[in-house]
């Protein structure tokens, strides 16, 4: 039952009478309206005098206050249950006699304030509701700390939260200094992520919700749709089982922006929660800053979910044992100064463009990837990684910089760049102390044209240092555009561990103390290391590979080749035996100097010997001549007139020299040996 006192209950009769009483009264001291059960029908002098100064203060924007309580035998209002509302004057002028209806006395109190707004004061103790409580303009509605409880009925299906803001949207509110219980054990579940929560706003402004305990919500605990210039500070909010804070989508005309989200204490949700979401799923979120916040056991600890979410800073939270710390796939935001420990998957996700994660510190990450990128154009910059069971940072995304990190004692990986990462820079960053020894600065893996730059990256006591490698890759085109400056000790600076057709082109490596510069091992075929510098290293190139071309490194001479007494079966019945493969050491030959061909044995009447020199060159074509001799001897090809011409081609890379040598009779006793030398 709702029962309002209201001053004109008096009637016009009593109001004549009190104007003589205030004649009456000139001169008299007169006490403040204090009587809240005032009798008769006519008022006192007091009366009157407290009525006029109410009237004044719920003139004056803000000043007014209504003090809203829980109904007890304790107290002067009549009734133990329910609720009621008293004015700035301390006047009942509202009860709710239901115990589970304590909206209806907050509401009221909201709603009675003057158009200028006021304070809504609540009480310690519990409040029980049943329906929602509707925000208003200017409006400051506070508790006594968590002894103020605002609470969901039990055995209700809560299709609102305790709280809300919408139809119309308010503006320059507070919420403040109160619990939230939304008593997910005792009501049933709504069914939808808007609804059973503790505070839900939708087109609000300028407002502030801080120093609030929001508990046990079957879905979020504090949500905003389009929300604007908002503050959620300083609150403790647990046992949510999706969002325990966010800011989510408005439109693409009005968006989610300039809101604040500040040092908030989030823990204890459910295995599929996010402890501070920024949704753009539908329109913009934009420049919102979460700094300052603790989130703990979330699956997700802050997320910014796609290209809609911009220009946002998520700085100064410590996040520890979430599945995923920080999901970022806006555009041009800031993830900085972030403590992130014991992540159980990614530590910082960057799927977006544009983003800057700098300075952040992640410490014993379980699985996964502390830092992975797969978006474009994103700056990873002086970032700490320190111990774990995995990689340091995972690029699979392209034009990236990795710029002054630290990775310490990882277990896999320092820095690794996937097979889908092309044209990424990685600079001055330093690798120290892996558990694995087949740890590796960085990895390029590519079907296309993928670059990479390591510059000035000091890695200390691994494996292999800077490494390519996808066994069994195909027809791969890895460009190394530069590998310069770095400080490595022990084994392998670069490992190519390709099994196929790969190239290392352009590297310019620079170490010391280090046993080997390039790698190729044993699986490795069809491989070519061109153009590459090598400087102070005991081996600066290791081939176990096979076919493999080497031409213009430095650091590394491939300039000269020389093979001699090269035996060269001779066919029979005028066919061609079995090719004699002449090969420089570097893989390629750039000039053939001289071929000399010796003809042994003994020749039977009439018989012809044919020798053939053929090039063979990386398009596939070839070029030969043949030489038929008819006695033994000595003799040599005219490498610098016609022979060099025939056997030369124009923009084609040379591979090898092959040599073949045939009879015209049906057997034969005669032999044929080659001396070749030339230019790798």
């Amino acid at each position: 039952m709702k029962n309002e006192s209201k001053y004109e209950w008096k009637g016009a009769l009593k109001a004549i009478l009190v104007i003589a009483v205030l004649f009456g009264a000139i001169g008299i001291g007169i006490a403040a309206w204090d009587d809240t059960k005032s009798t008769g029908d006519t008022l006192t002098a007091a009366e009157w005098n407290a009525m006029v100064a109410d009237q004044k203060n719920r003139t004056a924007a803000g000043a007014y206050t209504y003090l809203v309580g829980v109904n007890t035998a304790n107290d002067s209002v009549q009734g133990d249950t329910g609720y009621w509302v008293k004015n700035s004057s301390g006047k009942v002028v509202f009860t709710e006699s239901s115990s589970n209806n304590a909206e209806n006395a907050i509401q009221y109190a909201i709603d009675n304030l003057p158009s200028g707004g006021g304070k809504v004061e609540l009480t310690e103790g519990t409040f029980i509701q049943s329906d929602r409580v509707n925000m208003a303009d200017y409006v400051e509605l506070y508790g006594q700390g968590w002894a103020t409880i605002l609470k969901f009925a039990d055995g209700i299906t809560p299709d609102f939260c305790l709280i809300e803001s919408s139809n119309p949207a308010a503006s320059h509110f507070t919420i403040r200094n109160m619990q939230l219980d939304c008593n997910k054990g005792n009501v049933n579940d709504p069914g939808d992520h808007t609804q059973a929560g503790g505070i839900h706003l939708s087109g609000a402004s300028d407002f502030i919700i801080e120093n609030l305990y929001v508990h046990d919500s079957w879905y979020r605990g504090i949500s905003g749709y389009g929300v604007q210039n908002g503050l959620i500070r300083g609150n403790t909010i647990t046992d949510c089982e999706q969002e325990s804070i966010n800011l989510d989508y408005g439109s693409f005309d009005i968006p989610t922006c300039d809101n604040r989200v500040e040092g908030n204490y989030i823990f204890g949700n459910g295995s599929s929660s996010t402890g501070i979401c920024v949704d753009g799923a539908f329109g913009y979120n934009l420049r919102n800053i979460i700094v300052n916040n603790i989130v703990t056991g979330a699956y997700n600890g802050v997320k910014l979910t796609n290209a809609n979410v911009q220009e946002c800073i998520v700085s100064n939270n410590h996040l520890r044992s979430c599945t995923y710390a920080i999901n970022a796939n806006g555009l041009h935001s800031v993830i900085a100064n972030n403590i992130i420990y014991r992540t159980f998957n990614t530590a910082i996700e960057i799927g977006g463009r544009g983003n800057r994660v700098i300075g952040n510190f992640i410490v014993k990450p379980e699985y996964n990837k502390p830092i992975y990128v797969t978006g474009k154009y994103n700056h990873i910059i002086s970032n700490m990684i320190q111990g774990g069971r995995v990689d340091g940072i995972v690029v699979d995304g392209s034009f990236n910089i990795i710029n002054e990190n630290i990775c310490l004692r990882t277990h896999d990986t320092g820095i690794s760049v996937g097979d889908s990462a092309h044209y990424n820079e990685i600079k001055n960053n330093i690798c120290l102390n892996p558990d694995s020894a087949s740890t590796h600065l960085a990895e390029a893996v590519s079907s296309g044209a993928a670059e990479i730059t390591v510059d000035d990256s000091s890695i200390f006591d691994i494996g292999t240092k800077i490494k390519i490698s996808e066994t069994g890759k195909s027809d791969s085109y890895c460009w190394i555009k530069r590998i310069h400056g770095n400080v490595l000790q022990l084994e392998t600076g670069v490992s190519d561990d390709y099994s196929t057709s790969a190239t290392v082109y352009n590297y310019d490596g620079y170490y010391s103390h280090i046993v080997t510069g390039i790698s190729i091992s044993s699986g490795a075929t069809n491989n070519k290391v061109e153009g590459n510098r090598l400087y102070n290293i005991g081996t600066p190139l290791n081939d176990n590979g096979t076919e493999t071309r080497i031409r213009g490194n430095i650091g590394y001479r491939t300039d000269s080749f020389k093979a001699t007494s090269q035996s060269v079966s001779v066919g029979v019945s005028d066919t061609y035996g079995e090719a004699t493969d002449i090969k420089s050491p570097s893989g390629i030959i750039s000039a053939l100097k001289v071929c000399k061909i010796v003809i042994g044995g003994s020749f039977a009447v009439d018989e012809n010997v044919t020798v053939k020199v053929e090039t063979n060159w990386d398009s596939g074509n070839t070029a030969y001549i043949e030489k038929t001799y008819t006695n033994t001897g000595t003799n040599y090809l005219d490498i610098d007139g016609q022979d060099g011409l025939d056997l030369w081609r124009d923009s084609d890379t040379c591979t090898s020299i092959k040599l073949y040598a045939k009879s015209d009779q049906a057997s034969t006793s005669v032999t044929v040996t080659c001396d070749l030398a030339g230019t790798g």
